[in-house]
């Protein structure tokens, strides 16, 4: 009987002590957009791309924030940091660059008109929306060129890959979908 009581108590404080948070914010990144099939969906990592995925099981992206060299931009790790350290970054050849999640960013060797990227920027500073207009405090941006985050089909399978077009990029292409991508914070 002592012995029963004694697992009762212990398995009655076990269950009322709340999971420990996070010594870092972290934030998992959403989709906006007016293609139904994304709009509203959490970002996904599928073999290093950021998406989303409905093919596949794909973990749900989380990331944390740490200072960049630049005092406007971040770098954004993905959480919880296990064995490697994986951070977002842009990837791709002239002006259309893949959204994605690399072991180590500053990979040289690349081919020319190759860029890799993690210039990012959370600028909670924006001001408040106007009546009718979407929040854009919590846009996640792109700091080291002017352009636009679009949602490229991938397969035929409901996937979607996000990519960010540069400015002037001269190709049109009539499939991708403009999108936009915002964090929150996760709550523990």
């Amino acid at each position: 009987m002592k012995w029963a009581f004694a697992i009762s108590l212990l398995t009655t404080t076990a269950m009322a002590t709340p999971v420990p948070a996070p010594d870092v914010d972290a934030y998992r990144l959403r989709v906006i957009s007016n293609e139904k099939a994304i709009g509203g969906e959490v970002l996904r990592v599928s073999n290093g791309k950021v998406g989303v995925f409905k093919s596949v099981e794909a973990p749900e992206l989380a990331v944390y924030v740490a200072p960049a060299a630049r005092s406007d931009q971040v770098i954004l790790h993905s959480y919880p940091a296990g064995a490697s350290d994986n951070v977002l970054a842009l990837i791709g050849e002239n002006n259309l660059l893949t959204l994605s999640t690399v072991e180590d960013p500053s990979v040289k060797g690349l081919r020319p008109n190759s860029t890799i990227d993690w210039s990012f920027s959370m600028d909670r500073r924006a001001p408040p929306a106007a009546e009718g207009s979407r929040d854009t405090s919590k846009d996640l941006l792109y700091t080291a060129r002017s352009g636009k985050w679009i949602a490229m089909p991938q397969g035929n399978a409901g996937d979607w890959v996000m990519m960010f077009r540069a400015a002037g990029d001269g190709y049109t292409v009539t499939i991708d979908m403009p999108a936009k991508i915002v964090y929150e914070r996760i709550e523990w």
